[in-house]
């Protein structure tokens, strides 16, 4: 989800494919999907560390998700074996933060009874 509460991705199962398990992924919700932003494919099961190869449908650089199910710990890698998430996720989290912060700063407010009246610029006591 994004910071207002939409779907940030919607994953569908690839189907008909003759190699491993894939899924394609689309930005925002099943009403904004028409085309597939990343398409992912099940990683080595052969002891390896790997959980999926990522690759972005409109070109750009995969990546590689290594981790542990069982610990709930993932690591993204780019080709270059270097630990760098995809851009989307920093802005993400940053948007995400942000959020917090004015929710945090509002229960304060809340809390502490000051509210800014709008358009008036005072704090009155409510």
């Amino acid at each position: 989800m994004d910071p207002a509460g939409r779907p940030a991705f919607t994953v569908r199962r690839k189907r008909l494919s003759l190699s491993a398990e894939q899924w394609l992924i689309f930005a925002g919700g099943e009403e904004e999907a028409r085309r597939p932003v990343y398409a992912v494919k099940r990683g080595g099961g052969s002891g390896g560390k790997s959980m999926a190869c990522v690759a972005p449908c409109a070109g750009g650089v995969p990546f590689e998700v290594e981790g542990s199910y069982g610990r709930r710990s993932c690591v993204v890698y780019d080709d270059e074996r270097g630990v760098t998430p995809p851009a989307e996720w920093t802005v993400w989290r940053e948007q995400s933060r942000e959020k917090a912060a004015e929710e945090e700063e509002l229960t304060r407010e809340r809390e502490s009874g000051d509210f800014l009246v709008e358009g008036e610029g005072e704090k009155v006591r409510w």
